[in-house]
Order: structure tokens, then sequence, then C-alpha cells
């Protein structure tokens, strides 16, 4: 098989998940259970051979077919490098110290654009939801939940923007004024 031709159009694991309906770890069980060890492409990242999915492909089937893996048999054609020959007299059993299969290079699962996103989202909740929390008890507060100093703040601020005289007022004392220094004159 060429090079080329494997990575045209590469068969990434998260694609095969997708398309069987499983897990992670039901894939990697898949291919420890068929002998197939997944390539890299030129950036690292794993992928299956026609050959393989075609193989994984039969696998399927035969799991819906039976609810199982053991008793899959499969001969490979070429040169036996994609799987191992599987009957029901050699099957592998599937034990629980093979459940945890894991790949060469966990991030291969990963997509990171979206990972990264999840995370800033996460972080960016953190940070804003002391200051969300703030304003829901800030508005739930009346003045006598505020401690003395503010309440103090508070009483200068209403002083300040009421004025202690009324324009009738104003008017009043400025005419009364006038009038006395016109009188005086």
């Amino acid at each position: 098989m060429h090079q080329n031709s494997a990575t045209e159009n590469p068969t990434r694991p998260e694609d095969l998940q997708k398309k069987y309906s499983i897990k992670r770890e039901a894939y990697y069980n898949r291919l420890n259970f068929l002998g197939i060890k997944a390539n890299k492409d030129s950036n690292g990242r794993a992928y299956l051979t026609n050959e393989q999915v075609n193989l994984m492909d039969e696998l399927d089937s035969y799991i819906r077919e039976n609810g199982k893996m053991e008793g899959f048999a499969h001969h490979n054609t070429e040169d036996n490098s994609g799987a191992m020959v599987k009957s029901e007299n050699t099957a592998i059993e599937q034990s629980p110290e093979n459940i945890y299969v894991e790949p060469e290079d966990p991030i291969d699962n990963f997509d990171l654009d979206k990972l990264i996103r999840q995370a800033a989202q996460l972080k960016a909740r953190e940070l804003a939801t002391p200051d969300l929390a703030i304003r829901a008890i800030a508005d739930r507060m009346s003045e006598d939940d505020l401690p003395e100093d503010l309440k103090q703040k508070v009483e200068a601020v209403r002083e300040a923007v009421n004025p202690k005289w009324t324009p009738a007022e104003l008017a009043d004392r400025i005419l009364s004024q006038y009038r006395s220094n016109r009188g005086g004159s």
C-alpha cells in the first residue's frame, strides 16, 4: 500500500467511534482484539488504513449480530500485519486487565480547539461568579443591612444632592436682600 493512499482520506479514531456509536475504551478494545496498530500521519495523529477500517467494519457487524467479539474470525489476505487471526478456539478473552488499553498519545483523540474552548468557558464562569453573586446579594440588601460607615456615606450623598432650600425660599432671600440694599441706598 502506498503511503500517500493511506493518508489521503485518513480515518481517525473519533470518526470510527462515532460511526459505531462506541466510546474510546470500546474502540481500543476492538483494536487490541484485532491486533491492529494505528498508523501516525506527519502531524503525529492516529489513523487507520482502508483495510484496517474494513476489518473494523466486519467486526462491528459481527458484534451487532452476536453481541460479542469472541468468535469473530478474519484472515487477512495481505501480510497479516493488520490483524491477528481469531477463531472460536483462539479468541482472546477480554479480561478486566485489558479494558484500559490506552492509545500511544491520548491527545490524538481530543478536539483541541473544543477542549480549550470548554476550559475557557469554565474559567470565565469561575471568574464571573463572584461578581455575579455580589451583584445578586447587593440587589437583595436594604439600607439596614449596611455597616455604619456606609450608612453615613449614603446620608452624606443624600444631603449633597438635596438642597437645604427650595427655589421659592432662595427667590425670597434674594429679593429680600435686593430690597434692603435698594431701600438703604
